[in-house]
């Protein structure tokens, strides 16, 4: 009986070790759990930044081009000043060039031909 008596108790030693281990195998996987869950919502906050990056990433991108193609136009204005410019000073010299000729005309130089002035 003693033998039996070492057995039984042998076996709930072992039964006793077994449930101890299953406890903390069982403490650590839902540690775990918790652990991936953390992780989880912070890959989500992640994602979440990264798309907002993205999204004003693309604002300023659009915001880049609008302002390029405003620059194409401001700079189209200042040629198109530049060249009424020049045409009008070039009408102004045609004019100086007529009165001068009106001018000789009237003080009775009869030639209008060019270079007579």
């Amino acid at each position: 009986m003693r033998k039996i008596s070492k057995l039984i108790k042998s076996i709930q030693s072992e039964t006793q070790e077994a449930v101890s281990s299953i406890q903390t195998s069982s403490k650590e996987v839902q540690e775990g759990r918790a652990e991936v869950s953390r992780i989880m919502d912070m890959l989500g906050e992640i994602n979440k930044s990264v798309q907002e990056v993205n999204a004003l990433a693309n604002q300023i991108s659009s915001s880049l081009l609008q302002q390029v193609k405003d620059n194409e136009e401001v700079t189209k204005a200042v040629t198109d000043v530049s060249n009424i410019a020049k045409e009008s000073a070039s009408t102004a010299e045609e004019v100086s060039f007529l009165n001068r000729r009106a001018d000789r005309f009237n003080a009775g130089d009869v030639c209008l031909c060019p270079g007579a002035l």
